[in-house]
């Protein structure tokens, strides 16, 4: 249960009404497509998503279709969107759905959170969109808007502020409509409640917020600086047999895209050649 502010909810919902973004997961209420388009829409862009997401469920149109296919099958319908451990775990979650749960997307946070590459931020989002249950899922976009309608000025990559903002976010979801007020705050970051320069005159909350009531709404959310990104140089081979066949490793499931198929080498280690690190 939430101790949500009837105002702020209503006036999220009538701004929603006007201007929500027409996704293809919003025109259906089945669990199991909108589970599988929270697991792409991880780390894929919403545009990238919907090229995806039509083409996915021609070929796995149920959980059963999904759990009976063999992993390359799903995998290969994963192919260009990244970041294959989704599909990994789509495909090992939709053997635990038909095993444990007959076929059926369960509809508590903790069952959803219990199933493979289901974190807490896809089992609220999946319990408060499919089952309308009154639960936050907190992504970057509900995560702006909740540290400027708040004017929190710590760093939101520190633990103590996410859980702060997790808190305060649970506390605006309503008891009724909660999905379609989740989706709404999801698209008020997108569209008004931008990372760089917020449209706040577009904003339906310009009342509730303290970022603007301070001037901050350009500073806020503070983030601390990123770790840089590792280089790594990677050697590979053209290796053709007698038989005029290209020669393929396939990667390990549990490793960087796993199950993949790749040209046989590596990662070079310090010191060593590129010819060395071939060769070895």
């Amino acid at each position: 249960m939430t101790d949500a502010d009837p105002s702020i909810a209503a006036a999220t919902l009538s701004w929603h009404d006007q201007n929500a973004r027409d996704l293809p997961w919003r025109r259906t209420r089945d669990p199991y497509r909108i589970w599988v388009s929270e697991i792409m829409l991880q780390q894929t862009r919403v545009d990238t998503a919907m090229e995806f997401y039509g083409r996915f469920f021609k070929r796995f149109q149920t959980v059963h279709d999904l759990a009976e296919a063999p992993l390359g099958d799903v995998l290969k319908a994963w192919e260009n969107m990244g970041y294959y451990a989704r599909a990994r775990n789509l495909h090992k979650a939709s053997k635990e759905i038909v095993a444990r749960f007959e076929g059926v997307l369960p509809d508590t946070v903790e069952e959803l959170e219990s199933l493979p590459g289901i974190g807490p931020y896809t089992a609220r989002a999946v319990a408060s969109i499919a089952f309308d249950l009154p639960v936050a899922p907190v992504d970057a976009n509900i995560k702006r808007v909740v540290a400027r309608l708040k004017g929190i000025d710590a760093p939101i990559d520190q633990a103590a502020t996410r859980q702060r903002i997790e808190d305060l976010a649970a506390t605006l979801v309503p008891v009724k409509d909660a999905g379609l007020f989740n989706q709404a705050l999801m698209d008020l970051g997108s569209v008004v409640c931008t990372p760089s320069t917020p449209q706040c005159h577009a904003c339906p909350l310009p009342t509730y917020c303290r970022a603007l009531e301070k001037g901050m709404q350009d500073s806020i959310p503070v983030t601390t600086r990123r770790k840089p990104i590792p280089h790594k140089q990677i050697t590979g081979a053209i290796i053709v047999s007698s038989r005029g066949n290209l020669l393929l490793a396939r990667r390990p499931l549990d490793g960087f895209l796993g199950g993949l198929w790749k040209l046989p080498g590596g990662e070079k280690k310090i010191g060593e050649s590129l010819k060395a690190a071939l060769t070895r």
